[in-house]
């Protein structure tokens, strides 16, 4: 593995957090159906809020406890926080009908279930609750609601509770300006330009200070482009201000503070910052970056949290907080609150990066999640920004754009170029951010500045995420199509020349399985119908269009690296296990012809029938194995391993774009091109029963991997620099072993929990002391599976909301099918917000344990056997 050169910089990728089964769900607060929500108050019901004034000290961020009582309790209560607190119908927009007044006409900026803090609650009905809330201009009030949160009913409403200054300056945000001896800062306020001059007060750290006037932004409901944005979602987002701090001295520091001039002549002030200005272009000093995206906010008080993946935002930030002194630039490359229309989230996330922002520059790209809305100019029609249309973080982030709405730009740092693009706008050739990427690049001096790093929020290289694979690409159709001759042509140090692996803590595992293939007798009879449709397809080919099937003959001939149309780079990704000396060959004379390519499959589905043709269990190296089918249907190796590649092409010839019909007949090739490649590694293991049923015949071929760097290797081979991260990767140095590379860089970092939410026991022996294991040799122990349901009954007994399995608790299983799997946790989820309960059995250590956090009342208990 090469790493990159630390000459005298260093770049540090922090990734967050991407969970396969929940990643791009709905916005918490979506859940919510206030437009439903009816007034049922009572009398006995209450909601007891306090402090009742916050920032006495001038804190921006203050904890609020809450009381609370029902005389109807159930367990899907839950406290609403409202802001503004008068929420009555005089605030709905006039167009809404109402209904029901009081009406309820904008969602809460948070909520928690009435029964986090009391798992009692539901008995006794009362609880008590710890939230945190931030200065967001405004008081606000907590509201009791029952019937959960798809039909709410308001049952109590509390006293209000407000800042000191509501308006005060908030949350500034640094960024390079466009030259590089600039700094804008850019914050929050309550003070309109009628009420007020906005300004910062700045200079060198001990020296005099200067005053640089701000311009003054926001915008209204109107601006958005549709719901929730404009709706539910919708609150007033105060006044956004940035001011221009120019002439900086190259590593000076500077010390800064937010006023406001009030027309009656006095001032409203901010605490002091602190920051470094930018080193000119080509300084040699030690400058390091952290680049990331897709990490969105989280609350600190376990409150709502978007997709319950969100504890990494948190955990990435406290992380970067507690090295910041030694950070210089941070690249939040898009997806950065997921607001997705709630605008309330955009101050809780400007409130949570604020030690980070304040400090050093937070550049930020557009992602799906800030841009796009149908008919509105992104290149992508989907709904992910919630109606925001780009508004938001056009505003609430300044950068060094010819015009905010066009959001890609570049910027200078020292021995840096990056040149940011927005994925969510149209950058094909001869587009107007085509040519201004093209221009990015051309224009740096790679002598003062020899590293160019291009950023996009999109995957533009490869990725393995489901919602690619489902549409049968690896990576955005226009990215690596559009660009990669000019990351070749400008020498991109960062865009296709580093691979991230993040929650890789089963990579292991992960490449085992990817060069691990099963075959079964339905397998093989797809592969026939795969087969003959194929069939089908070139005859109809050859009656209508001959000279594109002669045209791939010809591109085969000349070997599989120069196929004319087809990228070199998706030949290579296609198969990662193909080593490139084979890229170099030409394909054998025998399959050349798509008929002949046929035959000689089908050949192959009729050796495998007849191998699966056994009472007893057997086991064979790949050489043998390759040799018997050489012997008994004439097809050799090197046949073989071109067999992955021939049907890929094939199918693009035939212009096959339902690849999910064709998987049978992928399948065998899959097999046939590993067999015939690696000679060591691997075992071919023919079982004509499962387990599970022994009497059932049930035949399967295996071929299975024993070496997980084989499928890794080409991978280290191919790009210049990997980065391997998960939470769990221990011990952190057996992975190099295990993959077969020397690191350059290993670091590990310690994790923090939000509250104390881990009670560890550890159980060894059942009430009838008989031990409760899983060691393989006890598993069917009649004592161990009792003691087992006795621990699984008795814990569904203590645990809120059930007191028997399957009573009143549903049970869900991880599979090896990851729909049924994704599908399980999905329901187990909403079993478990309704307040019905659930119990969830995963595998140790397995896809769901190491890649899903049940935290809050998603986990209120679990056990790990080993």
């Amino acid at each position: 593995m090469r790493g990159l050169n630390f000459i005298s910089l260093a770049i540090f990728l922090v990734l967050t957090t991407l969970q396969e089964a929940w990643s791009h769900g709905d916005q918490p607060l979506s859940k919510i159906a206030i437009h439903k929500a009816t007034v049922d108050l009572n009398h006995d019901a209450y909601v007891k809020a306090s402090p009742t004034v916050l920032g006495l000290k001038e804190q921006t961020t203050e904890w609020v406890t809450l009381e609370y009582s029902s005389p109807k309790p159930s367990a899907d209560d839950w406290i609403g926080v409202f802001s503004p607190a008068n929420f009555n119908a005089s605030t709905c927009p006039q167009e809404k009908p109402t209904v029901h007044p009081p009406l309820l006409c904008s969602a809460p900026i948070k909520y928690q279930f009435a029964n986090y803090s009391s798992p009692k609650y539901k008995d006794t009905g009362k609880g008590y609750l710890k939230l945190q809330l931030i200065n967001q201009r405004s008081d606000f009030s907590f509201e009791l609601f029952s019937g959960g949160l798809s039909n709410p009913k308001l049952v109590a409403i509390s006293n209000q509770v407000a800042f000191a200054n509501p308006n005060a300056p908030v949350y500034p945000r640094l960024a390079q300006g466009k030259q590089w001896n600039e700094m804008t800062v850019t914050w929050t306020s309550g003070y309109g330009i009628n009420e007020a001059g906005p300004f910062v007060e700045w200079g060198p750290k001990g020296g005099d200070q200067v005053r640089s006037p701000a311009g003054t932004l926001t915008f209204d409901r109107n601006s958005m482009c549709g719901a929730p944005a404009r709706t539910v979602g919708w609150r007033d987002p105060g006044f956004i201000h940035t001011s221009f701090l120019k002439e900086l001295w190259p590593n000076a520091a500077y010390t800064y503070k937010l006023g406001h001039k009030l027309f009656n002549g006095t001032y409203v002030w901010s605490r002091q910052y602190q920051f470094r200005a930018s080193p000119y272009p080509g300084q040699n000093s030690l400058q390091r970056v952290v680049i990331f995206g897709d990490m969105g906010k989280d609350e600190a008080d376990g409150s709502n949290e978007y997709n319950n993946y969100q504890r990494g935002s948190l955990n990435t930030t406290r992380e970067l907080i507690t090295d910041l002194k030694n950070i210089d630039l941070v690249l939040h490359i898009g997806d950065i609150c997921y607001a997705n229309g709630y605008i309330s989230q955009w101050d809780q996330f400007t409130a949570q990066v604020e030690p980070i922002a304040s400090t050093v520059p937070y550049m930020i790209a557009s992602g799906n999640h800030e841009r796009d809305w149908p008919g509105t100019g992104s290149f992508y029609g989907n709904t992910d920004s919630g109606g925001e249309c780009g508004v938001l973080a056009e505003t609430m982030f300044y950068v060094p754009a010819e015009n905010r709405a066009k959001f890609w730009y570049s910027t200078d740092y020292g021995m840096f170029r990056f040149c940011i693009a927005d994925t969510e706008h149209d950058w094909r050739e001869g587009t107007e951010q085509y040519k201004f990427i093209e221009h990015c690049l051309a224009s740096v001096d790679r002598q003062k500045q020899p590293w160019l790093i291009f950023l996009a929020h999109r995957v533009l290289g490869y990725s393995s995420g489901s919602s690619y694979a489902d549409e049968g690409s690896f990576e955005e159709p226009m990215g690596r199509e559009s660009l990669q001759k000019l990351w070749q042509k400008y020498k991109v140090d960062i865009a296709v020349s580093v691979v991230v692996f993040d929650e890789a803590h089963n990579i292991d595992n992960g490449c085992i399985e990817a060069l691990s293939v099963s075959v079964r007798r339905q397998t093989l009879e797809g592969a026939r119908r795969n087969l003959n449709k194929m069939r089908q397809e070139i005859e109809k080919f050859k009656a209508t269009d001959a000279g594109r099937l002669r045209a791939e003959y010809n591109r085969l001939v000349e070997g599989l690296a120069q196929r004319g149309n087809l990228p070199f780079t998706d030949n290579w990704l296609s198969n990662p296990a193909l080593p490139d000396d084979i890229l170099k060959e030409a394909v054998p004379g025998n399959i050349r012809r798509a008929e002949h390519f046929l035959h000689v499959l089908r050949r192959l589905v009729q050796y495998l029938e007849g191998r699966l043709e056994t009472d007893n269990v057997e086991k064979e190296g790949p050489v043998g194995f390759v040799a018997s089918i050489n012997t008994h249907a004439g097809i050799d190796q090197k046949t073989l391993k071109f067999c992955y590649d021939r049907l890929h092409s094939l199918m693009l010839t035939l212009e096959i774009t339902d690849t999910d019909e064709f998987l049978h007949i992928q399948t065998i090739c899959d097999f046939a091109t590993l067999v015939g490649t690696y000679t060591r590694g691997f075992s071919i293991i023919i079982e004509p029963f499962d387990e599970r049923m022994p009497h059932i015949p049930d035949p399967v071929l295996q071929l299975s991997c024993h070496d997980a760097s084989l499928a890794i290797k080409p991978v280290f081979d191919r790009f210049q620099s990997v980065v391997i991260t998960s939470g769990t990767l221990s011990p952190i140095d057996l992975y190099p072993r295990l993959l077969n590379f020397h690191p350059v860089v290993s670091r590990s970092f310690t994790m923090s929990l939000t509250r104390d939410c881990i009670c560890p026991m550890v159980l060894t022996r059942g009430s009838d002391q008989l031990p409760v294991s899983t060691k393989f040799d006890m598993r069917s122990d009649l004592g161990v599976v009792r003691n087992y349901g006795r621990l699984l009954l008795e814990m569904a007994s203590v645990v809120p909301d059930g007191i028997e399995i399957m009573q009143h608790k549903l049970v869900f299983i991880e599979t090896q099918d990851v729909v049924e799997t994704t599908l399980a946790l999905d329901n187990y989820r909403k079993a478990c917000d309704c307040g019905r309960g659930a119990i969830f059995f995963s595998v140790a250590r397995g896809k769901v344990a190491e890649g899903i956090d049940f935290d809050r009342h998603y986990g209120s208990v679990g056990t790990w056997d080993s």
